[in-house]
C-alpha cells in the first residue's frame, strides 16, 4: 500500500497551542531522523518489554473472544428452559451463532487494521463487544440472545484474528516462532477455560455468565488503551512523517491544516491518509483482500482448510465433554461417568494441559527449527519450515481420538477419556500454532488479510460441527464417533509433509494478488 506524502505542518503563522496540537513547533528547526530500519518507532526496534507487553494484551484479548464463545455452552440447557425451548440444536446456537460472529468480523476489522492500523479495529470492536455482552444480560428472549451473540462474535473477532498479525508486525520471521507460540495460548486456552468458569457459574444463574463476560471485556478494553501501541508499520511511518513534516509553504496549505484539525480533531490523521480521488479503490482493494485470498489462491485456501478442521475439532471436544462426564437423567442412549455437575468442568483439565504443554513445546522449538533449516538450506528462511511441528501435531492428534473414543465405550476409568483429552489438545495445538505461523509468513506484509480469510473458514466449521457432534456419538457411540474422527485424521495425515516439499513450487506458481 503507498501513502499519500502527508500534509505539510502550519507555519510560525500558527499559534504555539496550535502548532503543539499538530505535533510541531515552527520555532525549533529541523530535526534529522535516522532511517526507518533504525529508527526507534519502528515496531520491529521495540525494546523487549514493549514487545512482550503488545503480546500478552492482544493474547488476553484473544481469550476474552474465545472464553466468550464457550462460556454459556455449559449453560445452554438451562438458558432453553428458560426461555421455555427443549431443542438441543437451538440451545446449542447460543454457542455457535457466536462462533459464526468470529468467522464474519474479520472482512471488517482486518481491512481497518491495514488501513488504519491495529489499534483503531481493536478500538472500533473491544468496545462495542463489551456493550454487547451487556445486552445479553437483558436479552427477552431466544431469538434475541441468539442476534446478540452474533454480534458480540463479530466484535470479538480481533482479538482472534488480529492478534497473530500484531504479534507479526513487533517480531521479525526468524524470532517470531515463539512470540506467536505464546499468544496462541489465549486463544486456545479461552474455550477450555471459558467452558469450567461457564460450568460453576451458571449454578448461581446463566445471567452471571454475561455478566462476568462484560466486567473482562470492558477491562480488556481499558487495557488495549492504555498498553496497546500502534504495531502496522504503515500507519506508524505515516503518524511519524505526519509529525516531523515541515512548515507549510503557502498560506493555502495551512489554512486547509487547520480547518482539518477544527473539523476532526485527533482523527484528521485518518482523513489526511488517502486523497479523496483514491478513497474508492483503496477501500475496495482492502476489504476484498480477505477473501480475494481465500478463494483465489490454493496455498492460502490449502491453509484455511486444514486450519479450519484443526479448530472445528476442538469445539467438537468440548461440546462432547459433558455428553460423556455429565449425569443426564433424561438421556441413556449413550453411557455417561454421571459426576455431579459441580465437578465436571474439571475434565476439561486434561484439553487444557495438552494446550499448555505444546504451547511450552512450540515456544522452545519453532524457532530453532527454524533457524536449523534455514542454515541447513543457506537462506532466509521459508515458511514451510514452519510445518514440521504440525505434521507432529498430527500423529498425536488421531491417536487421542481412538483413546478418547474407545476407553468411553468400553466403560474404562475416567482417566482413559481424560488422556484422550490430553494428547487430542497437545496435537490440535502443535498443528494450530503452526499453520497460522505458515499463514502469516506466506501472506506477508498482509498477515491481517490473510488470517481473516483463514478465521473464516475455521469459524463456519466450528459454527457446524457442535451442532451435528452429539448426533454423532449418539448415532455410532463413543467409540464408533471417535474412529471415524481419528479416521480423518489420519487421511489428513500426509498433508504437512507434502507442503513441506512441494509448498515452495506452489507459492511460486501462486503467488498472492494482494
Amino acid at each position: 500500500m503507498t501513502f499519500p506524502a502527508p500534509p505539510v505542518q502550519p507555519s510560525s503563522l500558527l499559534a504555539l497551542d496550535k502548532e503543539k496540537s499538530l505535533g510541531f513547533s515552527a520555532s525549533q528547526p529541523p530535526a534529522e531522523y535516522p532511517p526507518w530500519e533504525k529508527d526507534s518507532e519502528n515496531p520491529l526496534n521495540w525494546n523487549t518489554k514493549r514487545k512482550w507487553v503488545a503480546t500478552l494484551v492482544v493474547s488476553l484479548t484473544g481469550f476474552m473472544s474465545t472464553a466468550a464463545s464457550s462460556m454459556p455452552a455449559p449453560a445452554s440447557e438451562k438458558i432453553g428452559e428458560h426461555f421455555g425451548l427443549s431443542d438441543r440444536t437451538v440451545d446449542t446456537l447460543v454457542t455457535s451463532i457466536f462462533v459464526l460472529g468470529l468467522g464474519f468480523g474479520p472482512f471488517l476489522f482486518a481491512p481497518i487494521s491495514e488501513l488504519y492500523g491495529r489499534k483503531s479495529a481493536y478500538t472500533t470492536s473491544t468496545i462495542p463487544f463489551a456493550l454487547m455482552n451487556l445486552s445479553c444480560i437483558f436479552a427477552p428472549s431466544m431469538p434475541a440472545l441468539i442476534v446478540l451473540r452474533f454480534f458480540a462474535g463479530v466484535f470479538a473477532s480481533s482479538g482472534p484474528s488480529l492478534g497473530i498479525a500484531t504479534v507479526s508486525d513487533i517480531f521479525s520471521p526468524a524470532d517470531r516462532g515463539s512470540p506467536i507460540s505464546i499468544y496462541a495460548v489465549g486463544p486456545m486456552a479461552g474455550p477450555v477455560l471459558g467452558s469450567m468458569i461457564g460450568g460453576w457459574l451458571y449454578l448461581a444463574g446463566y445471567r452471571w455468565i454475561f455478566g462476568l463476560l462484560t466486567i473482562i471485556s470492558m477491562l480488556n478494553a481499558m487495557a488495549i488503551q492504555l498498553f496497546l501501541r500502534e504495531s502496522y508499520a504503515p500507519t506508524v511511518k505515516y503518524k511519524l512523517a505526519r509529525l516531523r513534516r515541515e512548515p507549510p509553504s503557502t498560506v493555502v496549505e495551512e489554512q486547509q491544516q487547520i480547518n482539518r484539525h477544527e473539523r476532526w480533531g485527533g482523527l484528521a490523521w485518518m482523513v489526511e491518509l488517502f486523497h479523496e480521488s483514491d478513497w474508492k479503490p483503496v477501500f475496495k482493494r482492502a476489504f476484498t483482500r480477505p477473501p480475494r485470498l481465500l478463494l483465489l489462491n490454493p496455498v492460502c485456501l490449502i491453509a484455511a482448510v486444514y486450519y479450519a478442521y484443526i479448530y472445528g475439532i476442538i469445539y467438537l471436544l468440548i461440546v462432547t465433554v459433558p455428553l460423556l462426564f455429565a449425569y443426564d437423567p433424561q438421556d441413556a442412549s449413550l453411557f455417561h461417568y454421571g459426576w455431579s455437575k459441580e465437578i465436571v468442568p474439571l475434565a476439561y483439565l486434561g484439553l487444557g494441559f495438552g494446550f499448555f504443554s505444546a504451547a511450552f513445546t512450540a515456544a522452545q522449538a519453532q524457532n530453532r527449527i527454524y533457524a536449523y533449516l534455514s542454515k541447513k538450506r543457506g537462506d532466509s528462511g521459508q515458511p514451510e519450515y514452519r510445518l514440521v511441528l504440525t505434521q507432529i501435531g498430527m500423529i498425536f492428534f488421531p491417536t487421542g481420538w481412538f483413546i478418547y473414543g474407545w476407553s468411553a465405550h468400553y466403560h474404562s476409568h475416567w482417566m482413559g477419556p481424560v488422556v484422550g483429552l490430553a494428547l487430542c489438545g497437545y496435537g490440535l495445538m502443535l498443528a494450530f500454532n503452526s499453520v497460522q505461523n505458515f499463514i502469516v509468513d506466506f501472506c506477508a506484509p498482509y498477515s491481517a488479510a490473510g488470517i481473516a480469510g483463514a478465521t473464516f473458514l475455521r469459524s463456519l466449521v466450528a459454527f457446524v460441527l457442535p451442532l451435528v457432534g452429539a448426533l454423532l456419538f449418539e448415532r455410532l457411540g463413543w467409540g464408533g464417533g471417535g474412529s471415524l474422527l481419528a479416521g480423518l485424521s489420519i487421511l489428513a495425515l500426509p498433508c504437512p509433509t507434502l507442503m513441506f516439499f512441494y509448498g515452495e513450487r506452489l507459492r511460486e506458481r501462486f503467488k498472492p494478488k494482494f
